[in-house]
């Protein structure tokens, strides 16, 4: 439901809304939410939250978010690339577990049990 009622909002470009609605839905781990809350900050031209929301789709291997997040990335300085990465603070769809290897390099999967 909430993720209709998104889709509604965007029909009536009021993104205050929709992002309101995919939100709901993206911190339930859909990843199609979180893929078209990248969208609407694209939109909206903020581009690090964007990334942040392609990372997390991605992620939660929606796999076109990751395209998206590239594109996006190309609107992006350095510094907010930089500011846009997954970090220890990003949350992450409840079955996935972060093994940080270095300050900024980890690896992602599922959890077992």
């Amino acid at each position: 439901m909430c993720l209709q009622d998104g889709l509604d909002a965007y029909d009536r470009k009021d993104y205050k809304e929709v992002v309101k609605w995919y939100k709901l839905s993206a911190e339930q781990d859909y990843s199609p939410a979180q893929n078209n809350l990248g969208d609407i900050y694209k939109i909206l031209q903020e581009y690090t939250i964007s990334h942040k929301w392609y990372n997390i789709a991605g992620v939660n291997g929606f796999e076109r978010a990751l395209k998206s997040r590239d594109i996006v990335e190309k609107n992006m300085t350095s510094a907010q690339t930089q500011s846009a990465k997954i970090d220890r603070e990003t949350k992450v769809p409840h079955y996935l577990k972060i093994h940080w290897i270095s300050e900024t390099d980890f690896r992602c999967e599922e959890k077992t049990g």
